[in-house]
């Protein structure tokens, strides 16, 4: 009896000693989805980020590594949804971070909450709501831990203000050119504001972007020159 027990007792300890070694915490596999992300094992990085937050569900570093793997594979819609689901976090505890969030902080990955509230600003301005754009900057701007974010949110919100101006006197002046189609100075003022906005896509890094507002100035530019030259050649004959 006493060698039966002896041996149950064995079975318990070694099967809890295996399950306890199969069981990983979420920290655990947030830092191999990191070490994944590392090498560029994106799928393992993935799957890992997932495993963490099974284990704790406002684990807020992994949303950020999800979010992070996302956009570089150009996945924008799985990189918004994270990105949201990070900041959403961050906003319930006022922005006041827990240990895995200064860990994940301090590490060479710099996982960040104002990443998420950066990516969802220029998400904002892409879809032209420079209003919802500024108030993601303000939450950076109001936060006294961000440092660098700071600054550079305060000169990425002046520049997301000036857009809104821009899309008004863009309209303005698309309605006079369609009134009157041949009138170079309409047509040299669409020329600067695209010029304009293309300074403005610079300041906030938007490269691919810039290209496409030169075009349109210079389009503009030449339409102007061909209808000043339309309206002189009569006089001088």
């Amino acid at each position: 009896m006493k060698r039966f027990h002896s041996i149950g007792f064995a079975v318990l300890l070694i099967t809890g000693l295996f399950f306890s070694g199969c069981s990983q915490g979420p920290s655990t596999y947030f830092w191999e989805a990191a070490d994944a992300l590392r090498t560029k094992n994106y799928p393992e990085a993935q799957d890992l980020a997932r495993r963490t937050l099974v284990a704790q569900a406002d684990y807020m570093p992994a949303y950020l590594l999800l979010a992070r793997v996302a956009a570089l594979q150009n996945d924008e819609q799985s990189a918004e949804l994270n990105y949201r689901s990070a900041y959403d976090l961050a906003l319930q505890r006022e922005f006041k971070l827990r240990s895995e969030d200064v860990q994940a902080a301090d590490s060479d990955l710099k996982f960040q909450w104002q990443e998420a509230a950066f990516f969802l600003a220029d998400a904002e301005f892409r879809r032209m709501n420079y209003n919802g754009a500024a108030r993601f900057y303000d939450s950076v701007i109001q936060d006294p831990g961000s440092g660098d974010w700071k600054k550079k949110a305060i000169d990425d919100k002046q520049t997301v203000r000036e857009f809104s101006g821009y899309r008004s006197k863009l309209e303005m002046l698309r309605a006079q050119n369609y009134k009157s189609p041949n009138d170079p100075r309409i047509q040299a003022e669409m020329s600067a504001l695209f010029m304009e906005m293309a300074s403005g896509l610079t300041r906030l890094g938007k490269m691919k972007s810039v290209a496409e507002q030169v075009a349109l100035a210079g389009k503009f530019r030449e339409q102007a020159r061909q209808a000043l030259e339309a309206s002189i050649l009569p006089h001088r004959k």
